[in-house]
């Protein structure tokens, strides 16, 4: 449910914005594609990935934080809670590196309590989110293996459908995304009809 303008009420002041995931900024950080370092030498690039994905999402929100709605196609908690535990398991963290990444993750949420009315969860299967990876076909993206999408599964699932993290008190809406994109996009039009209108 991703919008590409924002929206102006009848006095002509915006009163929406809808953000894709920052993957622009991931792919051009101060001249650094950090998304493509991540990619290929995740041991050596999860930590600082992650510290600048955290700071990127915090700059959406400030940059809206004078709009009654804001859509973001990704998310901060899902940055730790889906890939940065993704990459505490493989190893990819090490233990001071995922307790500092834990500590900013936890001083952000303070900063963000009682900012978000809604997650809404795109529930796709593994294989088919593979397939529209490979099907998108970042240049990034490209040494990406399937087992590594199986494992964000497993979290994204761990985290929003089994509802597994203490403490984690966002409304969720859990929404069936296999099927096609004529159908996601009549399935947008209804979440934005039901959610953002009223």
């Amino acid at each position: 449910m991703i919008h590409s303008k924002r929206e102006e009420n009848q006095k002509g002041r915006k009163k929406m914005n809808c953000h894709h995931e920052p993957v622009n900024k991931w792919s051009n950080y101060y001249g650094h594609n950090m998304l493509e370092l991540y990619y290929r030498d995740q041991n050596r690039w999860s930590f600082p990935f992650q510290v600048m994905v955290q700071k990127t999402f915090l700059d959406l929100y400030d940059d809206d934080k004078d709009l009654p709605i804001k859509i973001y196609e990704r998310s901060l908690y899902a940055s730790f809670n889906v890939f940065g535990k993704a990459m505490k398991e493989s190893n990819f963290l090490n233990d001071i590196e995922y307790t500092i990444l834990t500590q900013f993750y936890e001083l952000h949420c303070k900063h963000l309590s009682g900012k978000f009315d809604l997650i809404v969860y795109l529930r796709l299967d593994p294989e088919i989110c593979y397939q529209r990876m490979t099907q998108r076909a970042r240049p990034e993206e490209k040494c990406v293996k399937k087992e590594f999408i199986y494992d964000l599964h497993k979290y994204y699932e761990e985290w929003l459908y089994d509802r597994t993290v203490p403490g984690f008190d966002i409304p969720i809406l859990i929404v069936d995304a296999n099927i096609n994109k004529n159908q996601l996009q009549i399935l947008a039009q209804d979440l934005h009809s039901q959610w953002v209108q009223k």
